[in-house]
């Protein structure tokens, strides 16, 4: 009974250390997903091959010339890069371990990217920091023990 007892809590105690080993891997994964092209998203599905309509009374200059209706302009495609930089910066914060920081930035992305893609994402990152613990306080004496006076 004490050698399946012993068992147990060594398997427990290997399990508890690997645990804690990986408790920075939600972070890193998110990290590398951050990292990889995010224009797989933002693409359509179905691509067209031909279209065929009639412009209406905006033409711009050349009335022959081709355009691209939908799609990612320029300038959204540079706010998603930014976005996804911003929130890769303060997803890079948590993996080293600077959580304060972390979640400084984290929170600066929820409330300046209302409408972002990836809200969701820092969202459910600022939810899995580990909280701040309070500072430590000086540890009492034992009752037992009377403090040292230096003698006059």
């Amino acid at each position: 009974m004490k050698k399946i007892l012993l068992t147990l809590a060594l398997l427990f105690s290997v399990n508890a250390v690997y645990a804690a080993d990986q408790s920075g891997g939600w972070y890193e994964t998110l990290l590398k997903g951050l990292r990889t092209k995010v224009q797989k998203k933002l693409e359509a599905r179905n691509r067209v091959s031909a279209v065929a309509a009639v412009r209406g009374a905006k033409q711009g200059a050349d009335a022959h010339a081709l355009y691209w209706k939908g799609g990612v302009s320029e300038a959204a495609q540079k706010k998603l890069e930014a976005e996804r930089k911003q929130l890769a910066d303060a997803v890079q914060l948590a993996v080293d371990g600077d959580n304060k920081g972390a979640k400084a930035a984290l929170e600066k992305f929820v409330s300046g990217n209302p409408e972002s893609v990836y809200l969701q994402d820092a969202k459910e990152a600022l939810e899995k920091l580990p909280s701040e613990k309070p500072a430590a306080e000086e540890t009492p004496k034992p009752a037992g023990e009377k403090p040292v006076t230096a003698a006059p």
